[in-house]
């Protein structure tokens, strides 16, 4: 079965972590599977990163649970949210 992981980049891989700290992360799923409902994994992982994204985004009277950067992953923004180990690898 294909496999999702959060990798954790700068200050969070470096375990330097501060309360300003935002989170660097990258995405990274494993596998070309279809799933029942006939999504691909990489749509599937897509949509669980943005779940994500968006809950740790939720804020109260002192602002968002996490603040997430994603733009470390290859390509930035026009790179899809979750990327493939393969992908990730070239």
């Amino acid at each position: 079965p294909p496999r999702f992981l959060v990798l954790g980049l700068g200050k969070l891989g470096g375990q330097e972590m501060s309360y300003k700290s935002d989170l660097d992360i990258v995405v990274l799923h494993s596998g070309d599977a279809v799933t029942v409902q006939g999504i691909t994994s990489q749509e599937y992982f897509e949509r669980l990163s943005q779940m994500m994204l968006q809950q740790c985004a939720v804020s109260d009277t002192l602002g968002p649970l996490l603040r997430m950067d994603l733009r470390l992953r290859p390509l930035g923004s026009h790179n899809s949210l979750a990327i493939s180990v393969e992908a990730w690898k070239q």
